[in-house]
């Protein structure tokens, strides 16, 4: 498909080399790459758009035009797999090569929304790089939400699947910043202008935008840091538990050891201990047990150790 940037991005038909009065935005498959890149784009040269080698969102000045790649993460999976494809820029076009359809539905929604007062490559890639990640702030506030859920459950010692959970979490965080990254990269990379494809009194609106993005990648950064001291909360809460299992083996341990010395004593059974053969010796020795042990859970309740 192919657009012309006038009051809106109007689609528009032809096979022969395009006569620049206006930008013109291309989303083409890989084959169609290959055929339109000279005859109807003006690229000099077919650039590598092997899909395969594209790991990263990426933006590389040559002298007649501008190449890379974006690599998007999947709002509703950000683990999963990932949304590719390349682009190629000149002085008055921008192809995307995309194999997929998601670029088609990105320039369709501007198409259908946006309207221009200027034909500006550069306020179609504003517009362009915005809907990468519009949605992202109430991505975000999810993430915010399920930590903050997380860290109640916590509190409350309700701490099934917590490594799981919170590690799924830190990944899709850590995704998104790593994203975030390249994305103020590629806008930058742009807002030098070196080859001197944009007006310069347009430039504030990709500034903007990596603004904008440094401010999402903050928040996933804090958040990050959010979960790390969630996880330090988790770690108070297991010890705490493992000192009240130990403290409660030890209060019983102190409970019962004398009732073990009583016992260690009395099985010497040497011939000349009274005790032995009285006649109320093996009830004077239940008693005794049963006072020492109440005795001394006695004394633990007042000094509240359990």
């Amino acid at each position: 498909m192919y657009y012309k940037i006038a009051e809106k991005l109007e689609e528009v038909k032809t096979d022969d080399r395009f006569q620049f009065d206006t930008p013109v935005i291309a989303v083409l498959s890989q084959e169609e790459w290959r055929t339109d890149y000279n005859k109807k784009l003006g690229f000099p040269k077919v650039m590598e758009e092997d899909f395969s080698r594209t790991h990263h969102t990426k933006a590389e000045v040559y002298g007649e035009y501008i190449a890379g790649a974006f690599v998007i993460p999947n709002r509703d999976n950000i683990l999963g797999p990932k949304d590719n494809f390349l682009f190629f820029m000149n002085e008055n076009c921008i192809a995307f090569v995309d194999n997929e359809e998601f670029v088609s539905e990105i320039v369709a929604n501007l198409a259908d929304t946006k309207k221009y007062k200027e034909s500006k490559i550069e306020l179609f890639i504003f517009d362009f790089l915005w809907k990468l990640v519009e949605n992202d702030l109430e991505v975000l506030e999810n993430y915010n939400n399920s930590i903050l859920e997380i860290e109640e459950r916590v509190l409350d010692r309700e701490m099934e699947d917590f490594n799981r959970e919170i590690i799924t979490l830190r990944k899709g965080l850590l995704e998104l910043e790593r994203h975030y990254v390249q994305l103020v990269a590629v806008s930058e990379e742009l807002a030098e202008n070196e080859n001197g494809f944009f007006d310069k009194d347009y430039m504030h609106s990709l500034r903007l935008f990596s603004d904008r993005v440094r401010r999402m990648q903050s928040d996933a950064r804090r958040m990050l840091d959010y979960s790390m001291q969630v996880r330090e909360v988790y770690q108070s809460q297991v010890e705490l538990k493992q000192n009240s299992i130990i403290q409660m083996f030890t209060v019983v341990t102190t409970i019962f050891f004398p009732l073990t010395v009583i016992t260690g004593w009395y099985g010497m059974n040497f011939i000349n201990m009274p005790e032995l053969n009285y006649k109320y010796g093996y009830v004077i020795i239940i008693a005794v047990s049963i006072l020492i042990v109440a005795g001394c859970i006695i004394y633990f309740r007042k000094k509240k150790i359990f």
